[in-house]
């Protein structure tokens, strides 16, 4: 089968966009408009010509750019005597945040979480994860199986102040695994699972972390590579193995730990955490301050 064209990149100026991508030589690309759904050519915008060395390039202005909004766009390849590709993935051009829902509790499947992580990954521009789920009161995601990576490197945003979110991961220790950078993560609760932070500036703002069945390898925020720039503020930690971890082997600088609590429930009770509240490793500076903390056993190092 004739293989679809590839988008590499794109530049912008003005009110005018170029994009660029491969393809075989002398290949005849045809450039469609799209709304970013598989399988889906709306408008035909124009054709080029793979060059010698399998490079093309196409300058798209009004009505088929809007440098206002990001816009998507498919391609076919035809080779004479050979025929016409299917069309390729939708490529975005546009440097404004996508936003990627969940709008059901299923594990997996369009619109669900795991679904949404996998569009802003992919969105080649800063992303964020809004939860319109159906109903009122306590929303809660179960997972059988772990999520993606968090590898978008422009940054993603997940906000869910003002509803009551519950996640469970499919294991006691990872629920969002951060390797991209520039991430920010507000008003989950963790009931099974943890954030391990593996990037840099990252935000992990007023969460919940409690796991149903507390044990020695349970945490809250774990951070196990070279980072700096994070902020872990204004979260409770309770019924874990330990609260706020930095591993040994790595580098970790500007740290800010604050207004967290630690061995307490989100409604001020007791509840323990049984190895430790903050066991910090290798840290370069640090701001830590104003944590309530209790039940637990303190461990700096």
């Amino acid at each position: 089968n004739k293989l679809a064209p590839v988008f590499t990149d794109f530049t912008i100026s003005g009110a005018t966009s170029t994009i660029n991508g491969t393809a075989k030589a002398g290949d005849i690309i045809q450039v469609f408009t799209n709304s970013n759904l598989a399988e889906q050519a709306l408008v035909f915008v124009g054709e080029t010509i793979a060059d010698g060395s399998g490079k093309w390039t196409m300058s798209i202005a009004s009505p088929y750019f809007d440098d206002k909004v990001n816009n998507y766009y498919v391609a076919t390849a035809t080779e004479l005597g050979v025929g016409t590709s299917p069309l390729g993935n939708p490529f975005m051009v546009g440097t404004l945040p996508v936003t990627c829902y969940v709008k059901n509790t299923k594990d997996a499947g369009p619109l669900s979480l795991r679904a949404a992580i996998g569009c802003a990954n992919s969105a080649g521009t800063q992303a964020k994860i809004v939860y319109e789920l159906p109903g009122t009161g306590t929303q809660q995601i179960t997972l059988l199986t772990a999520l993606p990576t968090w590898t978008n490197m422009k940054g993603i945003t997940m906000d869910a102040t003002g509803l009551d979110i519950v996640l469970k991961a499919n294991n006691d220790t990872t629920l969002f695994n951060l390797v991209g950078d520039n991430n920010a993560i507000t008003a989950i609760n963790f009931a099974r699972g943890g954030v391990v932070i593996r990037s840099t500036n990252n935000v992990i703002d007023n969460n919940y972390f409690s796991q149903t069945t507390m044990n020695d390898a349970t945490f809250g925020v774990s951070l196990k590579g070279n980072s700096a720039n994070n902020v872990i503020v204004n979260n409770t930690f309770s019924n874990l193995g330990k609260g706020i971890v930095t591993l040994p082997g790595f580098t970790y600088t500007t740290l800010w730990i604050a207004n967290n609590k630690l061995g307490f429930d989100v409604l001020g009770a007791n509840a323990t955490l049984k190895n430790a509240g903050l066991d910090l490793n290798e840290i370069a500076f640090a701001t830590i301050q104003d944590n309530t903390i209790g039940n637990i056993c303190l461990l700096y190092t």
